[in-house]
């Protein structure tokens, strides 16, 4: 369970701090009313099997590295405040995912504990320069008698430049 911050942007706000946005705008997940209790990036390349046999009969299968074939996020957790939260995502996802300024995706992440999880969809010269999320999937939903506490996945696709990690031999 970790404090978290989803939350869209439109492009007269762009550069403003997330804390400077209207509430309608963000869903913050704090303990004990909604909580983000798991996170998995899912990071995909594009790896082409070749397959080939010589004139002795010998196989060989090289793959051939396409480049990146994508990265998501995956949000689990579960809320409380159901009245408020819940028509706050389907709000999110409903909203135009880009713009003419935020052509890879107008949402953004925010986690202070884990910033290596946090992408902020702004234009700017630093490491979060062209890049943002679209929500590509959500599940809502309780199990039970009575629903007091929801449910949810979000499956947000990142689009923009992926920096390079700078730890070793990456050419």
């Amino acid at each position: 369970m970790v404090d978290a911050t989803l939350f869209y942007i439109s492009n007269s706000q762009i550069g403003n701090s997330i804390t400077s946005l209207p509430s309608k705008q963000k869903l913050i997940f704090d303990f004990p009313d909604d909580l983000l209790e798991g996170i998995n990036e899912i990071y995909e390349q594009r790896i082409n099997p070749q397959q080939s046999v010589n004139s002795k009969g010998i196989r060989r299968i090289f793959n051939r590295d396409d480049g990146l074939k994508g990265r998501r996020f995956e949000l689990k957790g579960r809320m409380k405040k159901v009245s408020a939260d819940i028509p706050k995502l389907k709000h999110f996802r409903l909203i135009v995912p880009t713009s003419g300024q935020l052509v890879h995706g107008r949402f953004g992440l925010d986690i202070p504990s884990a910033p290596f999880y946090s992408i902020s969809p702004t234009q700017s010269n630093g490491p979060n320069s062209d890049r943002g999320f679209m929500i590509g999937r959500m599940t809502i939903g309780y199990l039970g008698i009575s629903p007091t506490k929801h449910d949810f996945t979000i499956e947000l696709y990142f689009g923009g430049q992926h920096e390079p990690s700078g730890l070793g031999d990456e050419t």
